[in-house]
């Protein structure tokens, strides 16, 4: 991911900050922050904490971002390879995991590839982006053998952990699922035949959404 902390040093001055006091205001040495201006590298914490003193928004620091329309998401999960994919599983939570897994990855690649991803449903109060800078940050630091492989076989530690923790991804995945009834899974929560509570708890929600919110795209 391409960054440009050099402008740093200019927001400062343009808000009259000395690096000195910056430094003091995120916690950090005089010589930390010229490291990070020499070497144009530092955690994504930290450049969020240099943000929010500058009270600017953090893709400021960051060049040629681009948009995947939430149109474009919705769109990964009846793509003609994901379709090809399912259809070498035969269960149908066999073909949940396989989706799910195709979902995940399908989004990671594209922060990989530096693009902030916009939820695809207009829900009151909901984040615009679900995958943001941060965590564009945090998976350009992954290990290419998370990239490369099912997130159901990642090893157990803090990237499948920060994964499993991004809520929106998660829903995003579940309500297309249930907005395009891929493999009928709408019918099949209706007939009772579902019995995963991670799924019907996303079911639910989804349920208890007024029409107006939901996006047929």
């Amino acid at each position: 991911m391409m960054a440009n902390l050099t402008i740093i040093r200019d927001l400062c001055k343009k808000r009259n900050i000395t690096l000195d006091k910056l430094s003091n205001r995120i916690n950090m040495s005089l010589a930390g922050i010229h490291r990070i201006l020499t070497t144009n590298s530092t955690k994504i914490e930290t450049l969020e904490k240099i943000a929010d003193v500058l009270n600017v928004p953090i893709t400021i620091f960051f060049k040629d971002q681009k948009l995947l329309s939430e149109t474009e998401v919705s769109k990964i999960l009846s793509s003609n390879e994901i379709i090809y994919i399912g259809n070498t599983w035969n269960t149908f939570f066999e073909k949940i995991k396989v989706y799910k897994d195709y979902f995940i990855w399908k989004l990671i690649s594209l922060a990989d590839e530096n693009y902030l991803v916009k939820y695809p449903y207009k829900i009151p109060n909901r984040k615009e982006i679900i995958l943001g800078e941060g965590t564009i940050a945090r998976i350009s630091e992954m290990p290419k053998e998370n990239k490369n492989i099912p997130f159901s076989k990642w090893k157990d530690d803090k990237y499948k952990l920060h994964i499993k923790q991004m809520k929106f991804l998660h829903e995003a995945f579940y309500f297309t699922l249930f907005d395009k009834n891929i493999m009928n899974i709408t019918d099949y929560i209706k007939d009772g035949l579902i019995q995963d509570g991670e799924i019907l708890d996303y079911w639910d929600y989804w349920e208890g959404l007024d029409d107006k919110y939901k996006q047929s795209m």
